[in-house]
């Protein structure tokens, strides 16, 4: 990776392609501060291991000059008169720019919940500036995403940070997705396999046919659009959550993979139970971070004495399916997902939606 900040008035990029984008002066400032918030951070960890005598990670010199470049940039930009300003970048440039937000969220985030009093006018500020540089992050975003070689500011992420990450991960995703179903909606004559664009997949080896082959298997019916409306949810990291896992559980439907269609059923019913208990926790007696809570507990007392004993035992198996995904659980008791084990789970996920009064209206 290498980031080579352009000159406004020059749109060539030593033969890298660079796209303009127009943003408002306070906007280029936001991300002038973040590169240099991150350049502090990089450079504080080079001297700290230099004074240890450690090795520092491999890229952490050469993502310093290039944060340095960047900045540099981004001051010459932010220094001019004209508003909107505009910012020639190519697709290195603005991986690392999101990774100098995606740091300057988590600054943010960190400062908001620290103990130094802020008037409210600097709350609205810091919130209002954690907002406009979370969204131009995902506005930006392009696989991969760009990792800079520093260590969390906490010991667990800040939940504006693992918010920003569930709505790029889910941006991603919808992309990829795009890309794939245009590819698969392309004439098969005009599609190219491998380097040698005039050589077709060997027969039996393509694309649909192993789609096909994936697919020949006992399916359920489909699913209704969104298994839960995630704007009614309070809880913004809990939207991103639920976002991104309705993405990905559409898409295992859509393959007939029910062992992780299953678990991310879990995972969205642990949302939503989570999003109806938050603003009671002190009614409902819950201490500790929501990380202790159990969801099967929760969502049985929510349910009361409307659930049957099939509802939780239903529940029970729901709770335990993530467990798929942990290969020492399935060494002594494997478990398999079948059409009809996930008709049922989802069918018992609906009914649980509607007791959270979350679920999509019928």
């Amino acid at each position: 990776m290498s980031v080579k900040a352009v000159d406004p008035k020059c749109r060539c990029n030593r033969g890298n392609p660079v796209t303009t984008l127009k943003a408002k002066r306070v906007v280029v400032v936001c991300f002038l501060e973040a590169a240099k918030t991150t350049l502090e951070h990089l450079g504080a960890l080079r001297l700290a291991l230099s004074q240890d005598g450690t090795p520092g990670p491999p890229d952490l010199a050469r993502t310093y000059g290039e944060v340095r470049r960047l900045r540099d940039y981004l001051h010459r930009c932010s220094s001019t008169h004209q508003d909107p300003v505009e910012l020639d970048m190519a697709e290195d440039d603005k991986r690392l720019l999101v990774a100098c937000c995606r740091r300057s969220v988590e600054v943010i985030d960190h400062s908001l919940s620290g103990a130094r009093p802020m008037t409210d006018s600097e709350l609205q500020w810091l919130e209002k500036k954690r907002q406009v540089v979370a969204d131009w992050a995902v506005q930006l975003a392009s696989d991969p995403l760009l990792e800079l070689p520093l260590n969390q500011l906490t010991a667990s992420q800040t939940g504006a940070s693992r918010a920003l990450y569930a709505r790029l991960q889910l941006k991603l995703r919808t992309e990829k997705m795009q890309r794939l179903d245009a590819a698969e909606n392309q004439d098969p004559a005009s599609v190219h396999f491998g380097a040698e664009p005039n050589r077709m997949a060997p027969s039996g080896s393509s694309v649909e046919t192993r789609l096909l082959d994936y697919k020949k298997t006992e399916r359920v019916p489909a699913p209704p659009p969104r298994l839960i409306d995630s704007s009614k949810l309070q809880d913004e990291r809990l939207r991103a959550v639920v976002d991104a896992d309705l993405a990905s559980y559409e898409r295992c439907v859509e393959a007939c993979d029910y062992r992780l269609a299953e678990a991310l059923l879990a995972s969205v019913l642990e949302a939503a139970v989570l999003d109806h208990v938050l603003p009671q926790r002190n009614e409902l007696g819950l201490t500790g971070p929501p990380e202790t809570w159990s969801p099967h507990a929760l969502l049985r007392r929510i349910m009361g004495g409307q659930g049957s004993q099939a509802d939780r035992v239903m529940a029970a198996r729901l709770f335990s399916a993530r467990s798929r995904l942990r290969p020492a659980v399935q060494m002594v008791t494997p478990t398999n997902a079948t059409a009809q084990s996930f008709q049922a789970m989802r069918d018992f996920v609906q009914r649980a939606m509607r007791h959270l009064a979350a679920g999509e209206p019928s």
